[in-house]
């Protein structure tokens, strides 16, 4: 927990110069913006190796395979990061090119969760 607030404060302070650059060099102020994204995410990945590893131990338990988890996964990181260039997008005033983002991840995301869908197609087939 106390990782998180530095994470944040470390976030908060970037953001801060992000805004006072912003004034009189906005191209440096979307690259600071950006740079601050890449070290909060890889900072929060520390969390999701606890994460990943609880969701694999209750799938163990649940006598769920631990491949089902894989397109959640995939899925969860893909609009994880659909959702940060969007907002990059949005703060750089490119509003249309932060719609086509939207669009492509969201149809990436369903291709990603097929597998999943797959498998739950197979078992109701079963079942009937």
């Amino acid at each position: 927990m106390d990782d998180f607030f530095k994470i944040i404060m470390l976030a908060v302070a970037g953001v801060l110069c992000s805004l006072l650059i912003k004034k009189n060099v906005p191209e440096i102020s979307v690259l600071l913006s950006i740079a601050i994204s890449a070290v909060v995410i890889i900072a929060g990945f520390t969390v999701l190796k606890e994460l990943f590893s609880f969701l694999e131990e209750v799938a163990e338990l649940a006598n769920i395979s631990t491949e089902l988890l894989k397109p959640v996964y995939k899925t969860v990181g893909v609009a994880t990061v659909t959702k940060i260039a969007v907002d990059l997008c949005k703060d750089s005033s490119e509003g249309a090119v932060a719609s086509s983002i939207e669009l492509v991840g969201s149809i990436v995301g369903i291709y990603m969760s097929l597998p999943l869908l797959s498998a739950v197609l197979n078992l109701v087939r079963s079942l009937g």
